[in-house]
């Protein structure tokens, strides 16, 4: 891919940079030798900013195998940046549920140069970008996470209830077959 486009730079950001595990070590030696001058890394915890930093890209590129909540990519998505991820992470989840994002095959380098390759030769439209801002800003907004936590909080209470109602029957019939009165439980 650097050779299709020699004017491509690489930007890493994550607070692992000077902390670095092994293979870590090993894949940013790697990536400084393919792209010299053209990939810098930065850490995520002081010196950068990271919003401008994801907005003035070209993508989000978070190919983790991991990921549990995708929230990198949600950040992504609000400042109109397009994302492109591994399958059967909580990214690839985000990506199908609000769009502005490429998902690629786990373990797949071919596909993921692919998806960088075409995000940089066929930018994302900004009307796609903006209409994907706007409905991440609408799921998180303030008043949608209240209510959906407040509906939450009713069904467990309601399912208490019917649990609670449940236990006292069973209770009563357990202390009347001992010949117990509710008056005396």
């Amino acid at each position: 891919m650097s050779r299709e486009i020699p004017e491509v730079t690489l930007d890493v950001a994550g607070d692992s940079v000077n902390s670095a595990l092994s293979y870590e070590i090993e894949q940013k030696r790697l990536l400084q030798q393919t792209l010299g001058e053209r990939v810098t890394f930065s850490r995520t915890t002081g010196g950068i900013d990271l919003g401008r930093l994801v907005a003035s890209s070209m993508a989000l590129v978070a190919p983790s195998l991991e990921d549990m909540f995708g929230n990198q990519l949600i950040e992504a998505l609000l400042l109109r940046t397009h994302g492109i991820v591994a399958e059967g992470t909580a990214l690839a989840e985000n990506v199908r549920r609000f769009g502005n994002g490429t998902v690629v095959p786990r373990e797949n380098p071919e596909a993921l140069a692919g998806a960088i390759l075409k995000v940089l030769t066929e930018p994302v439209l900004g009307a796609c970008a903006q209409q994907t801002r706007d409905a991440v800003a609408a799921a998180f907004a303030p008043s949608t996470v209240a209510r959906l936590h407040h509906e939450v909080y009713e069904q467990v209470l309601r399912d208490q209830s019917v649990s609670f109602a449940r236990a006292n029957r069973c209770s009563s019939q357990f202390w009347k077959a001992r010949g117990v009165t509710s008056a005396a439980v």
